[in-house]
This record gives structure tokens, sequence and C-alpha cells, in this order.
């Protein structure tokens, strides 16, 4: 029919007619099921073969579409079954009619409604006048080709909009839903799962400047698990949201043979991670923004270390610093060294309760501070007058003479059993400067750096 439609190949002259009172009956009982528009008319084959050449690119998405179908082994149709048994069109046309109730359409359908708005139908109809099968339905916006019922795409479809844009796979309900292919003229290119007209499922895109992505899509944008190839070469592969990169995911540059595992928020790398140099130089510790923010431990190839915190991207306040048997404590003011003291392992750490890793979950915490020294509990002995708690260490004079207690003047103390056990069984510390996490007993041996 015309130059592009392929609803026939049959000779025009061998398809019988409608008169004209039967056209015009047909045609009310179709408008029917428009209620929006306020005519319909018969067209001729040369302006429907002109409004189809008005779409961009139109015979090559046409022929990839073809193509899809024949993978996709689709039916025979109508027509094409006439054709391959060199049947008369319109006997065929009446058995299928009186099998399926199918009337064989040989002229477009012109609906026009307000604002030169306009709706062209080239489809057989069925028995309720609402068109069906295979054929073209072009509008102002767009052209369909593929399968319809009941005036909606069911089916194997191509869509292509006035800039050249297209989607083609299949439909249900007047909806791209299932396998199919969507276009982007000078953009993109996706092909993978679609629910009602959205990305939905799995699939690849690929744009134009050459950035390949293949993984999880939902709502319309990458969300799950995917693996994005950048134009420059860079690879991420890991978990999106939102067409982001975001949640745990490793970024690649190869050109810098470069690598980073770990947290990314809004697409940037945020949170705890790893990050792997040229140099063989490892960097484990929190970011904030893309940079070094928080604590971290710095590994260079010759085995050096350093641990502390960092704020925009320098060390600043307390570190710990290891270079080969020699130990050190190092104080940073935002990347310069205000002072450094080797460390004497000999003398055993105290930590404090603020170096407890798990006093979120413990009510009362204070009650693990020496009344002395203020850090943490080592060895609770309790006054025998006041049950004040303190370190063993800390009211011993020499022998077996005792310091008075500070809140009452009793020099008598006894071990706390019941603060012994608690500590035991509920303490976790981290040394605030080798980050060394410790039960209570491995606490209480602790030789670590200290200031």
């Amino acid at each position: 029919m015309g130059t592009y439609c392929t609803c026939t190949n049959a000779p025009r002259e061998n398809l019988t007619q409608f008169e004209f009172g039967e056209k015009l009956n047909l045609l009310n009982e179709i408008q029917t099921k428009f209620g929006k528009y306020h005519t319909s008319e018969f067209i001729p084959i040369e302006e429907f073969d002109k409004l189809i050449s008005t779409f961009p690119d139109f015979p090559e998405l046409i022929k990839e579409f073809e193509e899809f179908e024949q993978k996709q082994s689709e039916p025979i149709q109508l027509r094409e079954e006439a054709l391959l048994l060199n049947t008369n069109p319109q006997s065929l046309r009446d058995s299928h009619k009186e099998e399926n109730d199918v009337i064989e359409i040989n002229e477009p359908i012109k609906f026009c409604g307000d604002d030169d708005q306009y709706s062209v139908y080239n489809f057989n109809i069925n028995k309720d006048y609402t068109f069906t099968g295979k054929g073209y339905h072009i509008t102002n916006n767009f052209l369909y080709y593929g399968y319809i019922e009941n005036n909606k795409s069911k089916g194997k479809g191509l869509l292509i909009d006035r800039q050249g844009n297209s989607v083609y796979g299949d439909w249900e309900n007047g909806q791209c839903t299932g396998k199919g292919v969507l276009k982007i003229k000078n953009l993109l290119e996706y092909e993978g799962d679609f629910v009602n007209n959205i990305k939905e499922g799995h699939g690849i895109e690929k744009y134009s400047d050459g950035t390949i992505y293949e993984g999880d899509f939902k709502d319309n944008k990458k969300n799950g698990k995917g693996k994005c190839l950048l134009s420059n070469g860079e690879i991420y592969e890991g978990e999106f949201n939102d067409d982001l990169y975001e949640g745990e995911g490793t970024y690649k540059w190869p050109s810098e043979l470069r690598e980073y595992s770990g947290h990314f928020t809004k697409g940037i790398i945020d949170g705890k991670g790893i990050n792997k140099y040229e140099d063989g130089s490892i960097y484990e510790g929190n970011y904030k923004k893309g940079i070094k923010h928080g604590f971290g431990i710095y590994t260079w190839p010759n085995g050096k270390i350093c641990k502390g915190n960092w704020v925009n991207n320098k060390l600043h306040g307390n570190a710990y610093f290891e270079d080969g048997d020699k130990k050190y404590n190092i104080t940073f003011r935002f990347g310069k060294i205000i002072s450094a003291n080797e460390v004497d392992e000999n003398i055993i750490v105290k930590l404090g309760i603020e170096d407890i890793v798990n006093k979120e979950n413990i009510p009362n915490i204070e009650k693990y501070a020496c009344s002395s020294c203020g850090k943490l509990l080592y060895n609770p002995h309790k006054c025998c007058k006041c049950n004040k708690n303190y370190c063993l260490n800390c009211i011993k004079v020499e022998g077996d003479k005792n310091k008075n207690c500070n809140f009452c003047g009793e020099d008598k103390y006894e071990t706390n059993v019941d603060l012994s056990s608690d500590l035991l069984n509920n303490i976790k510390v981290k040394c605030d400067f080798c980050r060394t996490e410790l039960d209570y007993k491995s606490a209480l041996e602790h030789v670590h750096p200290h200031q």
C-alpha cells in the first residue's frame, strides 16, 4: 500500500471495494469508539504515504524493526498468508471473517479533532469495529507500525516521534512491555526490559560519546547493580541509585593504574574505602566528598605505615607512624608535623572511656572511669568505705601501702569483682593511635604507642 506500507503487495484492482454507503456506515460505527474526534474519512494512499515520509529515518527504523520481529518468530499475517497461498485476498478475507469476524480495510481512515489534531489508522477491524492486526497508526506526534488489538498496541511494534526518536519491541495495552530497543537520536540507545514504557529490569545503554552501561534499571533510571565503561576508559562496577554511583562499588583509572573500592554517595567517593595507587601505595580509611577525611591508614611501597586522622586530605591531630622497627607518635596540624616522639613500648597504654567502641549499648558508662586518673578502669578496686572505684595502680604507693581515697580519706580497698566481670564481658576498646580493636583483657596489656 504505497511506497512504505507493507500491509499488502497484491494488485489493487483485485481487491473488492466497499460501496459508498457501506463505507459511510463503517466510518460511523468506528467513530463511535473515538468520541474525541469530530470527523472521519478514508484518505488516498498518496496522502498516507506522504504522512509516513515526514518521520525521520523511517525506512532504516522499519528495516531494524522487521529484523527484530523476524528473530522473535512472529506468526504470518492475513495478507502475507494470501500471497504465500496465491489465494484471492477477498475470498481469504471472507473465510477469516467467518472464523474471526475480521473485516479487511483497504484504505487508511483519518480522524480529525480539535486544534488540527488527527489520527490515521491503517488496520483491519473486528466485529466490535475496533482496529486489529498489523498496520499503521499515525498522529501529529508519532507513527506506530506493528500489531494492535482493540485500538491499542499489542504484540511487536515500532514507535517513531517527530524528532526521530524510536522504540520497538513488545507491546501490551498500548505500552512497551517486555523486550525492546529505545533510541534517543544523537544521545543514546537502550536495549533491554520495559514495563509500561519504563526501562525496568536488565538492559544495556550505549551513549553517543562511547559510554556503555550494562545492569539493572528501575523507574527509567540505573538502579541496582551494574557496570559502566566510560568513554575515557575509566570503569565503575557496583551499586547505582537514580543514575548515580551509590553504595558499594569499584572505580578504576586504567591510565593511572589506580583503583578505589568502597562506598559512594550520589556519584562521589564518600565513606570507607581502599585506594590503591600506581606506585604501590595504599590508603584505607574514610572519605568525605571525594577526599580523605576521618581516620585512615596510609601504607607506602617500602612498608612505612601512618595511622591517623585526616581533615580535607591532610593529616591532622595525633598519628602513629611505623618505619621498620621504629615507632613514633606524631602530632600534625593540617599536614605539618608539630611534634614527633619515639614510642616507649615498655609503658602500658591507658585508654579512656571515650575509646570504648560499643558505648552506645552501655548505660551509665561513667562507672567505668577511674576516680583518680579518669581513664578506663584497669584492675578495678573499690574503696571499702564509699565504694568509689580506682585502678589498682592508682591506689598503690609502694609495697602494701595505699593512697587515701580522694572522697572519704579511707586507705582500705578491695577488688570489685562484679565490675571486673562486667568489663571483661562487655567492653571493647580501640587504641586512638594504632586503631587496634581490643577486648578488655587485651587492653590491660596493651603497650602500643602512647602520648
